[in-house]
């Protein structure tokens, strides 16, 4: 596997973040923001339901997907040189946000799938002779196997929104062709990655979620860093 190792990508990161995480806190502070706001109204909008349930939360992980892409379109300008601001934060909502919203429903139903499980009725299986026991190891493994579908994918969608800020004159289909394509190379290293975020979550909640304006930047320009490093691997695939 070629280009950088992860340890090249954080001590990358870490050089490209010091000095800037001021700068950051405000986009930061805003991204939580919104994602509390939008949180807690639909939540006020919701009543009881199943259908109603999953409708609230697609509808909600659409919204943020929107200003997600944002705080990612602030970190790439960040880390190339280039002049942030609070427009940029906004750019989705001018710049063909349905490619943004059928990425992220895609990355949400198979989100979805991990609930599915749990969702099968105690009746339904106790009808088939099946007792408690038997009914919570048979969800357990049905849970893992759906995560463990869902943490592929995501590996395999994950350069969709640095190919749309990068590219605005590709397709959907080609963002997501693009993506999956490189990323059957890189899903090791790429889930490496993801470990190393999780310890960052993981910092975050130790420090009352005071971390999280260090965790999100750091997140961020890491997994940029790492779609720079395979940037030249989407320029040599034809979309022909």
């Amino acid at each position: 596997m070629n280009g950088k190792s992860v340890g090249l990508l954080k001590a990358l990161t870490r050089e490209q973040l010091l000095g800037n995480y001021s700068k950051l806190s405000v986009y930061v502070s805003l991204y939580i923001l919104i994602y509390f706001t939008l949180s807690e109204l639909l939540l006020m909008v919701s009543v009881s339901g199943l259908l109603v349930s999953v409708l609230v939360s697609l509808v909600q992980a659409l919204l943020i997907s929107i200003f997600d892409v944002g705080l990612i379109r602030i970190c790439m300008r960040l880390t190339r040189g280039q002049e942030i601001n609070i427009k940029e934060f906004f750019y989705v909502l001018k710049h063909d946000p349905d490619k943004v919203i059928i990425v992220c429903f895609v990355m949400w139903l198979f989100m979805t799938l991990i609930q599915l499980p749990l969702l099968i009725p105690e009746s339904f299986v106790e009808g088939a002779g099946l007792g408690k026991g038997a009914v919570i190891l048979i969800k357990c493994v049905l849970v893992s196997a759906f995560l463990i579908i869902y943490i592929f994918a995501n590996i395999l969608l994950s350069q969709c929104y640095y190919l749309y800020l990068d590219h605005p004159e590709y397709t959907v289909t080609q963002i997501l062709k693009l993506s999956i394509i490189v990323m059957k190379d890189q899903k090791i290293k790429y889930f490496y990655l993801m470990i190393n975020v999780f310890g960052m979550g993981c910092l975050t909640v130790l420090t009352l979620g005071i971390g999280i304006f260090w965790m999100l930047p750091n997140m961020y320009v890491l997994m940029i860093n790492f779609y720079e490093d395979i940037k030249g691997e989407f320029d040599s695939i034809s979309l022909l």
